[in-house]
C-alpha cells in the first residue's frame, strides 16, 4: 500500500492508538510514527518528563516533535492530549485527515487506572473531566471509528488508508 497522504489517529488514553499503529506498521509498508514514542526516544520517558518538567513543558515538546515528524509519515498516532494544542488541532483539521478512535470513558478508565500514565495517577474524577473536555475536539475530526474489537478497528483504518471508506 503506497500513500502520499498523512492520517492521524487520535482518541483518549487507553483507546489503543499505539497498539493499533504497531499492528498496522507490522502488516504494511507504511511509514507509521507514534508521537509519544518519538518524544520518549529523544527526551526520555514521558512520565519522567511530566514529573520533572510538568505538562506544559511536555506539550511544547509534543508540538515541536509533531511538526518535525509529520512530512515523512503516512500514519501518526497522536498522544491523547495533542489536540489540546491549537496549532496541532488546526493544522490537522485544515490540512490532513484525523481519525477519532471512540470508546466509552468507563472502558478506557478500566484500562488505564493502574497504569504508569502521569495523568491517570491524578484519579478517576480528574481523568473523566479531561475526557469530557477533550471529547469535542476528538469528535470534530474527519472520521470516527466506534468499533471496540481491535481487529475491526485495524481493518477499518486499513480500509480508510486504502481509500475504501
Amino acid at each position: 500500500m503506497k500513500m502520499n497522504k498523512c492520517y492521524y489517529l487520535s482518541g483518549f488514553m487507553g483507546v489503543g492508538k499505539s497498539t493499533i499503529l504497531k499492528k498496522i506498521k507490522e502488516s504494511t509498508q507504511l511509514s507509521c510514527i507514534d508521537l509519544d514514542a518519538s518524544i520518549a526516544e529523544k527526551h526520555g520517558p514521558i512520565n519522567e518528563i511530566f514529573e520533572i518538567n510538568g505538562e506544559d513543558y511536555f506539550r511544547k515538546l509534543e508540538e515541536k516533535e509533531f511538526f518535525l515528524i509529520e512530512p515523512e509519515s503516512n500514519l501518526v498516532a497522536l498522544g491523547a492530549g495533542a489536540l489540546t494544542n491549537n496549532n496541532i488541532y488546526k493544522y490537522i483539521l485544515d490540512n490532513k485527515t484525523g481519525i477519532y478512535l471512540e470508546e466509552e470513558f468507563q472502558i478506557l478508565w478500566s484500562r488505564i487506572q493502574n497504569s504508569d500514565r502521569p495523568l491517570a495517577k491524578l484519579g478517576h474524577d480528574y481523568v473523566e473531566d479531561l475526557f469530557n473536555n477533550r471529547k469535542a475536539r476528538y469528535e470534530n475530526l474527519h472520521i470516527k471509528i466506534t468499533k471496540s474489537n481491535l481487529n475491526d478497528v485495524i481493518n477499518s483504518i486499513l480500509d480508510i488508508l486504502a481509500g475504501k471508506k
